[in-house]
């Protein structure tokens, strides 16, 4: 039974694999690089702070 671990749908099964895990890390990298050059470009990344004023001071 040794035939069966060297069977050819193990090695497809095993370079999908690889593959789906180089897209993957290349999707974290992306992330990371892209958080990385907004944090030293010193963009303003305040949040929508839920209020309803368009125009700064209109409502005082």
């Amino acid at each position: 039974m040794q035939g069966a671990a060297d069977h050819e749908i193990y090695r497809r099964r095993g370079g999908r694999n690889l593959a789906l895990g180089g897209l993957l890390l290349g999707l974290v990298l992306l992330i990371f690089a892209v958080t990385i050059v907004k944090l030293s470009e010193g963009v303003d990344m305040r949040g929508f702070d839920h209020t309803y004023e368009t125009v700064p001071g209109a409502s005082e």
